[in-house]
């Protein structure tokens, strides 16, 4: 593909990850709460990356992030430099997934280790919640009986990993030759995991550096909140990236695969 025909994608991408990401943020406005927003700017990084390459869907990440809140700062918090780190990685590790992991992430049995992944992450993360009581501190920082609390979360988090099996399977026969839904599950399985870790992160940082003061004080939510947040919102994240990652490469086979040639 031209670099012509790149910057023309990438502008489109752009364009369709400002509208994905700040849309959202309207109807979920607030600084603290800017990172669980739910929505397909992630996905839209992802295929950026698969489709034009890591250069470009780290300027998507970075760019959209940056331009979203030059156009929607104002309703969706300060603009946070380090979330814009976290969106130029999202816009790398797919492309490098794909690069170095991808054979062995499309062979035969990629979906059914996959499968197991998801479900020994979740069991994980119920017996954690049940057991050591870790994110009981949370629960009482928002003045909610643990027990409900537990309970809902565990539903919730269960029905999403069980959709999400059940989408990547109905959908693996609409694989293409060189990404199998396999590999997508998979790539969306590790921007989870990096953005489990990166987005608390950020957001700490964020006080540290440019607030001064710890998060606890400047927002009056924890860290650990923070985590919890990110991996209670990382099912239904996975489960959306997945399905859109899915369906913008069906897009690419059918609409624009010429372009690629």
């Amino acid at each position: 593909m031209s670099r012509t025909r790149k910057v023309a994608y990438a502008a489109m991408l752009l364009g369709i990850y400002v509208l994905a990401t700040r849309l959202v943020g309207l109807i979920q406005p607030g600084p603290i709460f800017s990172f669980n927003r739910l929505g397909i700017g992630v996905a839209v990084v992802m295929f950026g990356s698969l489709f034009l390459g890591p250069f470009y869907g780290a300027v998507i990440g970075v760019a959209g992030d940056a331009l979203g809140w030059v156009l929607l700062g104002q309703w969706t918090g300060a603009f946070n430099v380090f979330i814009s780190v976290f969106y130029a990685v999202i816009g790398v590790l797919p492309w490098l997934i794909s690069r170095f992991l991808g054979p062995l992430l499309r062979k035969r049995h990629s979906l059914i280790a996959f499968s197991v992944t998801l479900g020994v992450a979740y069991a994980t993360f119920a017996t954690v919640l049940w057991a050591t009581g870790l994110f009981d501190s949370s629960f009482a920082r928002w003045r909610l009986d643990i027990l409900p609390c537990r309970i809902v979360v565990t539903a919730i988090t269960g029905s999403l990993a069980i959709l999400t099996i059940i989408g990547v399977w109905l959908l693996e026969r609409k694989g293409r030759e060189d990404v199998t839904m396999g590999e997508v599950a998979w790539i969306s399985l590790f921007v989870e995991l990096v953005t489990i870790f990166l987005k608390p992160l950020a957001f700490y940082l964020y006080c540290l550096v440019f607030l001064g003061t710890n998060i606890d004080t400047a927002w009056n939510i924890s860290y650990g909140t923070l985590v919890l947040l990110s991996i209670v919102f990382a099912f239904p994240d996975l489960f959306i990236n997945a399905g859109f990652l899915r369906l913008f490469l069906w897009i690419d086979r059918h609409a624009l695969h010429n372009d690629r040639v």
